[in-house]
């Protein structure tokens, strides 16, 4: 892995995610949201959602379909919610 520099010479945060482990998902989940057909480019932003307390995932809502939605919630506890939906929360 190349690292990333940023301006004030520290890693780039998707840098220090990578080496944290934190952009991976346990590979059953992996292998079931690939099965759902899944777009793969999503996975880094499923796993840190997965791996923070709050497990929330703010996205626009056609990027999910419905049974990824239930699939996160069930399998991963991971919420999925639109942004004015997340706004609505604060």
């Amino acid at each position: 892995m190349l690292w990333s520099i940023e301006p004030l010479g520290y890693p780039s945060v998707s840098t220090a995610c990578d080496i944290l482990g934190l952009t991976r998902l346990p590979h059953n989940n992996h292998r079931g949201l690939l099965r759902l057909r899944f777009d793969p480019s999503d996975m880094p932003f499923v796993a840190v959602c997965y791996h923070t307390p709050d497990k929330l995932l703010v996205a626009e809502g056609s990027d999910y379909h419905e049974a990824i939605k239930e699939y996160l919630k069930d399998e991963m506890g991971v919420q999925v919610l639109t942004i004015s939906e997340a706004l609505q929360q604060v």
